[in-house]
């Protein structure tokens, strides 16, 4: 609902998946932050046109186990607040360029993207 942050604050944006069909929609959670915390590069963030390394910890799994999906039903949404500096050295005031990254292992697609701007 913040789309504006100061350079030296927290920013904590709200990553929701929504299933706007009319079936049941299994995904995995790992690679989003519905782990509740950076797992992965799952963000592509753009300032001035150049991408912001990830700066987070990796996580190696095996294969996802049956309590490692969420089931959403039809016009049901979920969501997570997650900090994005955890994950990204977002030091400079300007308009930051965000989208989730979709992946195999979460059968997600990525996102539109949003903007934000630093002060």
């Amino acid at each position: 609902s913040q789309n504006q942050f100061k350079i030296d604050t927290d920013i904590k944006i709200v990553f929701t998946i929504t299933n706007n069909s009319d079936k049941e929609y299994k995904f995995c959670y790992w690679q989003t932050p519905l782990e509740k915390s950076f797992t992965s590069d799952f963000f592509e963030i753009k300032f001035e046109d150049k991408i912001i390394e990830y700066s987070g910890v990796m996580i190696k799994r095996g294969s996802p186990h049956k309590s490692d999906y969420f089931f959403l039903k039809p016009k049901q949404s979920i969501s997570e607040e997650i900090n994005l500096r955890d994950g990204y050295n977002i030091n400079k005031q300007g308009i930051y360029k965000i989208r989730f990254k979709g992946s195999q292992i979460n059968n997600l697609q990525n996102s539109n993207q949003i903007e934000i701007s630093i002060n």
